[in-house]
């Protein structure tokens, strides 16, 4: 290599030219006079890293079986509970001249509706033709009124009661929670619209049963319309329109009733 045009440089450029040639060589470049790489690879020495022991693997332990339980298992309610049932702490009776009754929770168990909602409920009455009157009611109150499930043997107590009190008219049911304790679980308010539940009217000893299905296959089922609670109108005001389209439903029963 000719090394002529050193002679050429200043001073500073010469420093500044041996300051490049030491961090070229620190940093990997290989020396001229010789062949090894002078970087820091060479300058650390790595440690020899040996793989850790092989660990045995532990099977996983087998959970140990229990014997099945006896516990009935319930779709309604949380436990069956000790305390004696009261249909009056529960459920409400009023008695009204229209040929149909209204189910619905109330949890102020004194009064059946706020202003606003008994104000809805009359205009709802005068739309379908029923000015001044009333139906029969069905009130679920106290504990009954909450969406909180009640203890198991007391809601089927509770519905029980409340189908042995029903007369063979239609039902309007206003409100999922009673809808649910009435069908036990089993019915929704679409379902009803489609005819995909039905309400079964009570038990009857066996010769009054047969004989009523002989004259009628339907005499066993009550006439039910589902809707939506009045405080849920209140509250979403789109659903008047089902509502509107329910209670036609209900007054085509009447009708069909005094034929």
């Amino acid at each position: 290599m000719d090394l002529a045009f050193l002679n050429t440089l200043t001073h500073a450029q010469r420093t500044a030219l041996a300051i490049l040639a030491e961090d070229l060589q620190n940093f990997g470049v290989t020396d001229s006079m010789g062949t090894n790489p002078v970087g820091l690879k060479n300058m650390v020495k790595t440690a020899d890293i040996k793989p850790a022991p092989a660990q045995p693997i532990k099977k996983p332990e087998q959970p140990t079986p229990r014997p099945p339980s006896s516990t009935t298992a319930y779709t309604l309610g949380a436990k069956p509970s000790a305390k004696p049932f009261v249909l009056e702490e529960h459920l409400r009776i009023i008695k009204g001249t229209l040929p149909f009754t209204v189910i619905l929770s109330a949890p102020d168990g004194e009064n059946l509706w706020a202003d606003a909602e008994e104000t809805l409920w009359h205009n709802m009455l005068k739309a379908m033709g029923f000015e001044g009157q009333s139906p029969s009611f069905q009130l679920l109150v106290g504990e009954a009124a909450h969406d909180a499930p009640l203890a198991v043997n007391h809601e089927a107590s509770l519905r029980k009661a409340m189908l042995e009190k029903l007369a063979p008219q239609p039902i309007l049911v206003m409100g999922h929670r009673a809808l649910q304790i009435l069908s036990a679980g089993e019915g929704h308010a679409a379902a009803v619209r489609r005819k995909e539940w039905q309400l079964k009217m009570p038990e009857k000893p066996a010769s009054e049963q047969a004989s009523a299905q002989k004259n009628s296959p339907k005499a066993c089922f009550l006439a039910l319309v589902a809707t939506y609670h009045v405080h849920t109108l209140l509250r979403q005001p789109f659903l008047k329109r089902q509502t509107w389209a329910d209670l036609l439903n209900l007054k085509q029963m009447l009708e069909e009733g005094q034929e």
